[in-house]
């Protein structure tokens, strides 16, 4: 029995070594976790502080990049409203045909436009021209005249082209930006449609005008 209880201590004392060596070894798993979960803790309350920030910066710079596109929209409106000003006695010649090729100058175009108008359209008096020069593509003879009065009355007068067999292939039109060009380009389909209706609608600068309204 002696022997039987020395055996028995023998391994209680082995369990209860063991046991404290698991809980040692299970406390220090935990102070590891503990420590790493801590670490990631930290780590994410960082991360969170960061992206905070970046949403911050984030927020200005949208803020900062929609001031700058109001002020850009609001420099090109300037620049077009400037540059339609700058062309406000201007008008285009189209269908005259180039006489000596590349050799052309102003003084040639100057006189094309001013038969044009004395002939074609019967306008007796002294249209004063600036200067009158083939566009970029030499589609269009450019005009500017001295007097907005006298660009008026040559496009009220620009309709009896039709009529005279020598000019029937040519037109008159104001000269625009590229802007208000492509606002009234994008208002021809209504204009078509309207016409159908039986509307009489006239296009005046970058608006369609009409019985239905202004478009």
């Amino acid at each position: 029995k002696n022997e039987q209880a020395k055996e028995n201590e023998v391994a209680r004392a082995r369990a209860e070594t063991q046991t404290t060596r698991l809980e040692s070894s299970m406390k220090d798993m935990r102070d590891s976790l503990s420590s790493q979960l801590g670490r990631v803790e930290t780590t994410q309350r960082e991360m969170n502080r960061e992206v905070t920030k970046l949403r911050t910066k984030c927020d200005v710079l949208q803020k900062e990049n929609t001031n700058l596109q109001k002020q850009l929209r609001e420099m090109m409106n300037k620049f077009d409203s400037l540059e339609n000003h700058s062309r406000r006695n201007n008008l285009l010649f189209f269908g005259i045909k180039r006489e000596g090729g590349r050799n052309e100058n102003w003084d040639d175009c100057e006189e094309k436009v001013l038969t044009v108008i004395r002939e074609g359209m019967g306008i007796e008096e002294t249209i004063d021209i600036e200067r009158a020069h083939r566009s970029g593509k030499g589609e269009a003879i450019v005009v500017k005249l001295l007097s907005f009065k006298q660009k008026n009355l040559i496009l009220k007068n620009a309709k009896k082209l039709k009529s005279c067999e020598t000019y029937q292939n040519v037109y008159v039109r104001e000269d625009f930006s590229l802007e208000v060009r492509k606002k009234r380009q994008g208002l021809k389909e209504k204009s078509r449609q309207l016409y159908e209706a039986g509307q009489k609608p006239r296009m005046k600068f970058d608006k369609l005008i009409s019985q239905e309204g202004v478009f």
